[in-house]
């Protein structure tokens, strides 16, 4: 695995969070996006990779990216700016951790 990896993605300017991570130009438009909005960010697997624990069962406001790391292809499949929307997306991820197919890992922006 690469230490630090480009990504394309948009910058949700209203929320303050990366969304629609490897978009393109040609499809931009499908999530609402103009090409233009498309920026490229660097990202690396994070040091820490605790789990957070949920107060009170609210989620967190704090972005905490997170992406799925398929070991076949070599490369982060999904990332999401919470751990909760990753799960939902892929719900068998931990029995395809368990299987070795891939693994779910803390992601940080690189500035």
């Amino acid at each position: 695995m690469k230490k630090t990896f480009e990504v394309t993605c948009v910058f949700d300017k209203d929320e303050k969070y990366y969304e629609h991570f490897w978009i393109n130009e040609k499809i931009a438009f499908f999530y609402g996006n103009k090409p233009e909005e498309i920026v490229t960010i660097k990202m690396k697997v994070s040091k820490n990779q605790k789990l957070k624990s949920f107060e009170e069962g609210k989620l967190s406001q704090e972005n905490d990216y997170w992406g799925w790391y398929d070991f076949e292809e070599k490369k982060f499949r999904l990332i999401w700016h919470k751990r909760l929307f990753l799960e939902m997306c892929f719900p068998d991820m931990k029995a395809s951790e368990e299987a070795k197919h891939g693994k779910a890992y803390r992601l940080e922006i690189v500035t």
